[in-house]
């Protein structure tokens, strides 16, 4: 039986998170509990499109170059149950920071 194709779009995306994802949970300056937090930040700007388009939600922003020479780079943030609802897609697919979705995932149970 074969994948489907948003299935493999998932695990597309879970590569991606492996590979440049951030994927925590991010504490909050008011000592609130902090906040489920997954962020990609590259210079493919397709990619980050990619990423917004497949999952509808989360924020994409130009990022300032540090240095002269450095390219422009692209952020794609998603915060809170959505970050929740992405873990839940490509926990599956996720290899190297597995433990980090797992994290994601338990902050709502």
């Amino acid at each position: 039986m074969g994948q489907s194709k948003k299935d493999t779009a998932y695990a597309y995306a879970a590569g991606i998170l492996d590979g440049e994802g951030y994927l925590t949970i991010a504490p909050r300056k008011d000592k609130r509990p902090g906040m489920p937090l997954i962020q990609v930040q590259m210079t493919s700007y397709e990619v980050i499109k990619f990423l917004y388009d497949l999952f509808e939600v989360g924020s994409v922003y130009r990022c300032k170059k540090r240095q002269p020479h450095h390219l422009l780079s692209w952020k794609w943030t998603v915060k809170y149950r959505q970050a929740y609802k992405i873990a839940q897609k490509v926990y599956p697919y996720i290899v190297l920071k597995k433990d980090k979705v797992y994290c994601i995932l338990s902050y709502y149970k």
